[in-house]
């Protein structure tokens, strides 16, 4: 019986060891959960959830940093903006390089209307945050 056990045992560390695989998750895969997180927040608007994604590095040629960048987002929930958001990344490309990631395209839809982003992604302390937002709107 105690030879079955160890046998079970070892068997169920062989197959957890190769469904978590020897290095983890790609970066790719890590940034493609980072950004499934960010659709989920910002479908639910939620603000809190949406900035712990975002880098206290972050900079952008529309926000000057976190905080302007936040007080975008929250005045666009407040106004009402982004009610009935719909984000998809069925077409989103992720190309990662020297611990950098563009996810691009990010479409979305609200009440605002439409818009195509790009997300830059850094990786920092092991985990991947946004450090950069483009935003194209029609």
């Amino acid at each position: 019986m105690l030879k079955q056990l160890s046998l079970v045992a070892a068997v169920a560390m062989v197959v957890v060891g190769c469904a978590t695989g020897a290095g983890g998750p790609s970066p790719e895969e890590q940034v493609q959960q980072a950004l499934a997180g960010w659709t989920a927040a910002a479908e639910a608007k939620d603000l809190d959830k949406l900035m712990t994604l975002v880098s206290e590095d972050f900079t952008s040629s529309e926000w000057a940093d976190k905080e302007t960048y936040r007080y975008f987002v929250q005045d666009a929930v407040e106004m009402g903006y982004l009610d009935n958001a719909d984000v998809n990344t069925e077409n989103t490309k992720i190309t990662v390089e020297d611990g950098k990631a563009v996810a691009y395209p990010v479409d979305m839809t609200a009440d605002f209307g439409s818009a195509s982003l790009e997300l830059t992604w850094t990786e920092q302390g092991g985990k991947w945050l946004i450090t950069d937002v483009s935003m194209e709107t029609w």
